[in-house]
């Protein structure tokens, strides 16, 4: 029988409270059978112990190996309808096997599935169960705690010779620092490109306000000054300016590097083209309080992500409103860092607020709600 020791039939020897029952040679044999059963309870337990030890380390490691990769196991026998768990799925999934045994958390497991990732998953499901487990699944799992992690399930069947599965074992790898990464790397190819497009279309297009420019001045020296001719330099010079921004935030998505500043100033010069941006029953107010404002940081990653929360919160404010940034200073508890003073930029807005889909991508570049 092959099995973990523990699972070993526990041998027990006779003993000489039974003897009467039987007569003299039958005694002597049974004395020579519990010589050999004792003999034996002895090797037993000679080759258990170092066993078991080996089970523990086994046991041990393999945990360590499930924490360090960031997965878990799982079991199902698919006749006996049971279900086992790693400790390793416990972790990853939040349930606490002393509140939650397997057979409950096994119940409720789909529940917490997200419900737009809940038909592939059960898809892939019944595609296990007919013999395809060739595809792994990926979902978001709401953990009891409210977390929300990014899971990939790995399948594999154990098949009689008839080819029925007989159980499924496989695991579950928490990839969401993966995606995270993917989506970082995304958001970085996707400025770069807005960049790269921005100061193509902005070096064009300066060009050609300076001969807007040069030929409203010459015509200036020719006719004297105009109103016209005053409109005509306003606006280009105005479109000027609008383009030396563009051309900025294109030189720092291109040569991207954190430099040292003041958040006031990066803020205030982001207005004007905030502005051009906003209607004109949005009011924008700027408020600054007094303290120390050096931040390092990319000023054409900041500068375009206060422009992209003025955009979203244009769109949700459709009959007008109120658009505020404020920045101050104040003392707030940073990982491995311990309480330290930060500076801090609030962008507010009277708008109708955003849905649980767009929360989840208000941190996407250049995301709007259009």
């Amino acid at each position: 029988m092959y099995g973990r020791p523990d699972a070993l039939p526990r041998l027990v020897s006779l003993d000489a409270a039974g003897y009467a029952r039987f007569g003299r040679g039958e005694m002597d044999e049974l004395e020579r059978l519990r010589e050999q059963v004792g003999a034996l309870q002895r090797e037993v337990v000679r080759l258990r112990n170092p066993s078991q030890r080996l089970w523990s380390r086994r046991d041990v490691v393999w945990n360590q190996i499930e924490e360090t990769l960031g997965l878990g196991t799982w079991t199902w026998d698919v006749a006996a309808q049971a279900v086992d768990w790693s400790p390793g799925l416990y972790r990853i999934l939040g349930f606490d096997p002393e509140v939650t045994p397997v057979s409950e958390a096994a119940k409720v497991f789909d529940e917490h599935i997200h419900p737009e990732d809940l038909e592939a998953y059960l898809e892939g499901q019944e595609r296990a169960l007919g013999g395809d487990t060739s595809t792994p699944s990926r979902f978001r799992f709401r953990r009891p705690d409210g977390e929300v992690i990014h899971c990939l399930l790995l399948y594999t069947a154990v098949k009689d010779a008839a080819g029925e599965a007989l159980s499924f074992a496989g695991a579950i790898l928490d990839v969401t620092e993966r995606v995270a990464a993917e989506r970082e790397m995304v958001r970085k190819g996707r400025l770069e490109v807005i960049g790269r497009l921005a100061g193509s279309v902005a070096h064009d297009f300066n060009n050609l306000l300076m001969v807007v420019l040069g030929n409203a001045e010459l015509l200036q020296l020719e006719q004297g000054e105009s109103e016209g001719l005053g409109q005509i330099q306003a606006a280009a010079k105005a479109g000027s300016s609008l383009t030396r921004q563009l051309l900025s935030f294109s030189a720092t998505r291109q040569g991207s590097a954190p430099v040292t500043g003041s958040l006031r100033r990066l803020v205030d010069d982001a207005i004007p083209m905030i502005k051009r941006l906003l209607r004109e029953d949005i009011s924008v107010f700027v408020e600054h309080e007094s303290g120390d404002d050096l931040v390092r940081v990319d000023p054409g990653q900041l500068q375009a992500s206060v422009v992209n929360l003025a955009v979203n919160a244009r769109d949700a404010m459709p009959r007008g409103g109120k658009l505020s940034f404020r920045t101050r200073t104040e003392r707030l508890p940073l990982p491995e860092q311990g309480v330290a003073e930060c500076v801090v930029l609030s962008v507010i807005d009277s708008g109708v607020g955003m849905s649980s889909e767009t929360l989840e991508l208000i941190f996407e570049p250049f995301f709007t709600t259009k």
